[in-house]
């Protein structure tokens, strides 16, 4: 009998090991493919060169979503006899306070390319992005940054691919503790040095977004063409790199003359001193492409494919960004809604304020329009506000045209004082107009 219950006992003892064994793997595995479902459009470029309040608040309302930031350190003008690296400073404790991992962006200007020609000019700019980047690494790691890697983004002419790699085949890194990345354009993908660039590489980010550059207003100019993506991410997917797909929330103003030859562009910042009777065109990142691409990409991610950067974090107060609640639908790979309304406050007697609020998640491209009802023989005094005009006045009421508050916000378009029962109601729609 105790013979029987030892075996017994053994039996148990095996089965339970192998169910603990097989849990374990199971949980490791399930982790690994949560962390990779997680990795799909969390990963954000951080790219502003001043740390405002603003900028330091969106770190923080963006790192829960953040698989990874992707933040400028430092600008390389290669211009000169010597290099010369314009420094950013992030705001390390905020980065800190976040806890998400971090990787180093070095910009370098394209002017690099002629250095890369020299054997001897090669080594000495490798040396000096080795101690650019040792540099900032232990500045950020002081102030307990969770770092993670360098990247290096340089748009490198498709011709010059060999040489790139060997510059960074001879960056001293500690690659043990520091991941090494790069940016890389969608017409490298088809160069026979590109296998050689990224495979000495942890991972890389192809970046699809780029802006060509218009001669008149007549051309058609797209910030990102979604319809190529499919194929680049086939291209990519044939290396066994890993690899980060980057999409764009930003947009650009666009000048043009009198007779639509093209002038100039804005970026985000001041708005330029255009001369008079300048034509101003605004391109910017289309939520509804991208939110299909995002849909695309989860339901079938390429097997190297590591996740979505999102280039760049919005910041509150960016004029030519997406707002973050339209990059958050597009994160889930849902279209942004549109939605608006208006509404009359009353704070004194006689007294009608109209206000238009976005309970939306995008901030609409068009104007909107406010339909008012009201006795217009009641009104005594007016004024309109925040860029709002009357369009359309009858005995029973008006229209205003004016822009859209961006999603959460509000804007007050006017104010009436009127006798009797003034403004009864309101109600506010989109209206597309012919943006010339």
């Amino acid at each position: 009998m105790r013979g029987t219950w030892h075996w017994f006992m053994l039996a148990v003892s095996v089965c339970m090991a192998v169910c603990a064994v097989w849990m374990a793997w199971h949980l490791a595995r399930g982790g690994a493919e949560g962390s990779r479902d997680q990795s799909v459009s969390c990963a954000f470029y951080l790219w502003q060169r001043r740390w405002s309040p603003e900028m330091r608040e969106a770190a923080r309302r963006a790192a829960p979503y953040a698989r990874s930031f992707m933040v400028l350190s430092g600008e390389i003008d290669a211009r000169r006899r010597d290099l010369v690296a314009t420094h950013v400073h992030p705001a390390w404790e905020i980065l800190a306070e976040t806890r998400t991992p971090v990787t180093l962006v070095f910009r370098a200007d394209v002017s690099l390319a002629a250095r890369l020609e020299d054997s001897a000019a090669r080594a000495a700019a490798a040396n000096y992005l080795a101690c650019l980047a040792k540099r900032k690494l232990e500045e950020a790691s002081a102030a307990g940054v969770n770092v993670a890697g360098i990247q290096l983004d340089y748009d490198c002419p498709t011709a010059g691919l060999s040489r790139y790699a060997q510059l960074l085949g001879e960056l001293e890194l500690d690659r043990n503790r520091t991941a090494l990345s790069i940016t890389v354009l969608p017409t490298w993908l088809g160069s026979d040095a590109f296998r050689e660039l990224v495979a000495g590489l942890d991972y890389y980010v192809l970046q699809v977004h780029s802006l060509e550059r218009p001669s008149t207003i007549d051309d058609g100019t797209v910030l990102c063409r979604t319809e190529r993506i499919p194929g680049y991410l086939a291209l990519a997917n044939a290396y066994p790199t890993p690899f980060y797909l980057a999409l764009p929330t930003y947009g650009y103003e666009l000048a043009y003359d009198r007779s639509g030859r093209f002038l100039g562009l804005a970026a985000e910042g001041p708005r330029p001193d255009w001369a008079a009777g300048t034509r101003i065109r605004a391109v910017s990142a289309d939520p509804a492409d991208l939110a299909r691409v995002v849909r695309d990409t989860q339901t079938a991610p390429p097997e190297h494919l590591c996740g979505i950067v999102w280039f760049r974090l919005p910041v509150e107060g960016d004029r030519l960004n997406w707002p973050w609640p339209t990059l958050l639908a597009v994160m889930g790979g849902r279209v942004p809604e549109v939605s608006l309304a208006a509404e009359i406050r009353r704070p004194e007697d006689g007294l009608f304020e109209v206000w238009i609020r976005n309970i939306g998640e995008c901030a609409p491209a068009g104007p909107v329009e406010v339909h008012i009802g009201c006795d217009r023989r009641g009104i005594q005094a007016r004024d309109l506000l925040n860029g709002f005009a009357e369009t359309s006045i009858s005995a029973t009421g008006f229209h205003l045209l004016g822009p859209a508050p961006p999603p959460g916000g509000e804007i007050l378009a006017g104010w009436y004082r009127c006798q009797g029962d003034g403004l009864t109601h309101c109600a506010a729609q989109l209206r597309q107009e012919d943006p010339s």
